[in-house]
């Protein structure tokens, strides 16, 4: 928990922040004229808000109540910029994420999270790990290999199977 309120403020990114074409990062005011805006200022993100819950005020939703308040905010994981840049990578440019082609019903697979809240445990996070090919050279080579790891999980695909392999079924 948060001692103090100045921790709280320092935990949570309320600056905003933005990138330039040139790759400079630009936090506060001179966020909202950068060409991306990964977080305008004053904005928090749907993990955040339940962590500030969390944290501040012992408040626990539950699974339900976080689908929910998703649904409602209609926000997605991660910034507008990064996935209308992917979406253009996928359909301007002909390209398959390899990944979802052959996992399509895969359910919160992620390759990051958050170690600061240590958000791996409880697998809440995000891909980086994009593997991105020719969509005609993808449907004329792909071999499917083996599925995914359950983990012991009757479904493969299913977010249970997804937070076991996360942390080696517990063992990690």
């Amino acid at each position: 928990p948060m001692d103090t309120e100045d921790d709280a403020r320092r935990a949570f990114l309320l600056e905003g922040v933005a990138v330039e074409e040139d790759g400079e990062v630009l936090m506060g005011p001179a966020a909202m004229a950068a060409a991306y805006t990964l977080k305008a200022p004053g904005e928090i993100s749907l993990g955040e808000l339940v962590e500030g819950l969390r944290k501040l005020a012992s408040l626990e939703l539950s699974a339900r109540a976080l689908r929910w308040l998703a649904v409602k905010a209609g926000a997605p994981n991660c910034p507008p910029a990064v996935r209308s840049w992917l979406e253009a990578v996928l359909q301007e440019d002909g390209m398959v994420d390899s990944f979802a082609e052959l996992h399509p019903s895969a359910r919160d697979r992620f390759t990051c999270w958050d170690q600061y809240r240590n958000k791996r445990y409880e697998n809440e996070g995000s891909r980086i790990d994009y593997i991105i090919v020719d969509k005609s050279f993808f449907q004329q080579h792909v071999a499917r290999g083996a599925g995914l790891d359950g983990w012991g999980q009757s479904d493969a695909d299913s977010s249970a199977a997804a937070r076991a392999a996360a942390t080696l079924g517990g063992l990690s």
